[in-house]
């Protein structure tokens, strides 16, 4: 049972901060719509506002592995949108990987766009010590962009991801989470909703151009869009216009269900 006296000291100090919070978000939102960087795919603009990625915003992007290992599929995701993102420096925040977790290389950067010499790496093995970095790379304004890789969300991040989204409504500065899924030994664990302006799954996808291809392909699923849809598409990137294309939509296995062109209601605010 809750002891009654904490509970009404500590009341007050949560009725303070949401206050604050909600201060804050009414003075950086203009109720503008934010500018956007068009992903080349037509099939993916007409569910995001303004028919592209929200710059100024942060965007979550969620993967499969476990959070010891790299996942290689939201990474070259993340990549692919950043190279839509403009020219500027990226700051990224990356964890530490096992040995088997993989690293980034320029090659790999450089083959889906992301000019590797564009890219600053932040060292940081503590989570705390990416957050921080990342806030701090928000206010720059110079930056095209910050990355943060992080363990799967927690229910007492939602304030951090709204201070995260300030700093980048403030500079005008595209943020990206890159995490992993939430799995607990009973499944999948709950899904935190956080402020973030859109919430990406995405998965590895078998090749539809032959075995000899390399351009890679993925299935992704817009979970959450602010003044968007959600929706699912396998992509692929294409090298020669420097986008992402929708890769075979028919091939899509009937049984997979596609979330409904509803409006999103359960965006943050």
């Amino acid at each position: 049972m809750a002891d009654p006296i904490h509970a009404a000291r500590a009341r007050p100090d949560r009725d303070a901060l949401m206050a604050e919070i909600r201060r804050l978000e009414r003075a950086y939102d203009t109720g503008l719509p934010a500018r956007t960087a068009a992903l080349g795919c037509d099939a993916l603009a007409a569910h995001l506002p303004e028919g592209g990625l929200a710059l100024g915003r942060v965007h979550e992007l969620v993967g499969e592995a476990r959070s010891e290992v790299r996942d290689a599929a939201v990474f070259g995701f993340a990549c692919a949108l950043l190279a839509r993102l403009g020219d500027g420096p990226v700051l990224w925040c990356a964890r530490h990987a096992n040995v088997l977790g993989g690293a980034p290389s320029a090659r790999g950067l450089a083959s889906l766009g992301l000019d590797p010499a564009r890219v600053i790496f932040v060292d940081a093995a503590e989570e705390a010590d990416r957050l921080w970095a990342m806030e701090e790379g928000l206010s720059v304004p110079g930056l095209a962009a910050v990355v943060a890789e992080l363990d799967p969300a927690r229910r007492g991040e939602v304030t951090a991801s709204r201070r995260l989204q300030l700093a980048a409504e403030k500079s005008g500065v595209t943020g990206l989470i890159l995490r992993p899924r939430l799995v607990t030994r009973h499944g999948e664990g709950d899904r935190v909703p956080l402020a973030v302006e859109t919430r990406w799954q995405v998965t590895a996808a078998p090749s539809p151009y032959g075995p000899h291809d390399t351009r890679p392909v993925w299935d992704v699923t817009l979970e959450r869009a602010r003044r968007g849809r959600p929706g699912r598409w396998r992509v692929a990137w294409n090298p020669a216009t420097g986008g992402l294309e929708e890769a075979i939509p028919a091939a899509i296995p009937a049984q997979i269900p596609r979330i409904g062109d509803r409006n999103d209601e359960e965006v943050a605010a």
